[in-house]
């Protein structure tokens, strides 16, 4: 059958994964949190908080997906306040979220670049699109 090594190997890399997939669920967990209390009061303290740490997490693990993740949640106002628009405060205040907004904005131009890359595609998608669309009329 198994000897013991592949059994340990086995369960081993199962705990791993498990490990990972709870890790994931619980920063997503996370995200949402973020956005219940953003959509309460836009940029609130306590969404500000959680951001920061989130943030933390991200940098700390050094994933470029977390990044994404985060990003998913950093309204326009949150941005505004995380870069001093409404005071330095901000900045010193939750240093975390401003590093992992800069680590962000590096990801966001490597999709630039692949949109410049795939250009065509993506325009003969849009093309498509705009010719298969067709409006719902309104009944009045």
């Amino acid at each position: 059958m198994f000897s013991n090594d592949n059994k340990t190997g086995f369960f081993s890399n199962n705990r791993r994964r498990l490990k990972k997939r709870f890790f994931y669920q619980s920063f997503t967990q996370g995200i949402d949190l973020i956005s219940q209390w953003d959509r309460q009061e836009p940029g609130c303290p306590q969404a500000l908080r959680l951001v920061d740490y989130y943030a933390k997490v991200a940098i700390e693990r050094g994933d470029p997906e977390l990044y994404r993740l985060l990003n998913t949640v950093i309204t326009g106002k949150m941005r505004n306040l995380f870069e001093g628009k409404e005071g330095a405060q901000y900045i010193t205040n939750y240093p975390y979220a401003i590093v992992a907004l800069d680590k962000i904005r590096k990801i966001r131009e490597g999709t630039r670049s692949f949109k410049e890359e795939h250009k065509e595609i993506l325009d003969a998608a849009k093309l498509k699109a705009r010719k298969s669309y067709q409006p719902i009329p309104f009944e009045t």
